[in-house]
């Protein structure tokens, strides 16, 4: 009868730790997954922009002059999209891309351009962008930092699949990431996150310039994969520049993975005790 009574005990114990970690992921699901959904889907629309070709926006340099994108057709285009005031990921891209830059031959870097395009209208005037660019520009022809009016800007990263939003500190959420364009105007691979190697940005420039694969072409499924859960798992740290694992979106995981352990466990419990009680009655 003691058993019974301790079997029962165990039973119950068990269910309400299964119940309250059930309703512990629940809560921290609920306070992530909008977020989380959200880049994910955003993610997703960028991907999705890939093969098309972009059209021929007016942009405002860092003189003040304009020009549109179609003058740049005939070679390839690394195109970033910063605000000025941004000195975290904005600046960690900026200095990635010049990675690369620095990494190119002289001739290379006569066959490609890069874009850096302000999308915060209020405060990337040319005078504002032509001080951000001033240390690039000095060392690199090739290098455009440009800006445009609210609807052009909503325009050109609607075709790319860039997003951004105000936040309510005055600055800007914004998907890190750089697009590459080939030399036909079409969408030909997106770099995602601020840590890129320098030849991320480069191979795909030397395989439009060569040639070696077509004008376009279809996001890699399982690169997509780790890009995901690289915007999904991480968060970026202010105090190092680096990504860090978000803690939250793992802790959401592991909980899950517990919740499931624990209850095979009473399942295969259940189904031990059960089987015990038959095999003493035929006993």
């Amino acid at each position: 009868m003691a058993t019974e009574r301790g079997k029962k005990r165990r039973v119950k114990t068990l269910s309400l730790l299964a119940l309250k970690l059930f309703f512990l992921v629940a809560a921290t699901e609920a306070s992530a997954s909008v977020d989380r959904d959200f880049m994910r889907s955003a993610f997703q629309k960028a991907n999705s922009a890939i093969g098309s070709r972009i059209g021929n926006h007016t942009l405002v340099d860092h003189r003040g002059e304009r020009f549109g994108i179609r003058e740049l057709r005939g070679r390839p285009v690394v195109v970033s999209f910063i605000y000025t005031e941004c000195a975290s990921t904005c600046a960690a891209i900026t200095m990635a891309i010049e990675r690369a830059l620095k990494k190119a031959s002289p001739d290379m870097l006569e066959r490609f351009v890069v874009l850096t395009i302000g999308f915060d209208t209020e405060r990337d005037t040319p005078r504002r962008l032509s001080e951000y660019a001033r240390p690039f520009m000095d060392r690199y022809r090739n290098w455009l930092f440009a800006t445009a009016d609210a609807n052009t800007i909503q325009r050109f990263t609607g075709e790319t699949g860039f997003w951004f939003r105000k936040n309510s500190g005055g600055g800007f959420d914004h998907l890190n990431m750089v697009t590459i364009i080939d030399d036909e105007g079409r969408i030909y691979k997106h770099i995602y996150g601020i840590d890129f190697e320098a030849d991320e940005v480069l191979e795909p420039l030397y395989a439009i310039i060569n040639r070696e694969e077509g004008p376009a072409r279809p996001p890699d499924a399982s690169a997509g994969v780790l890009d995901a859960l690289k915007l999904l798992c991480y968060s970026y740290d202010e105090a190092t520049g680096t990504y860090r694992p978000d803690y939250t979106f793992l802790m959401t995981v592991g909980m899950w993975i517990v919740v499931q352990v624990v209850g095979v466990a009473f399942v295969i419990y259940l189904f031990k005790g059960r089987r015990d009680a038959v095999g003493k009655k035929k006993g």
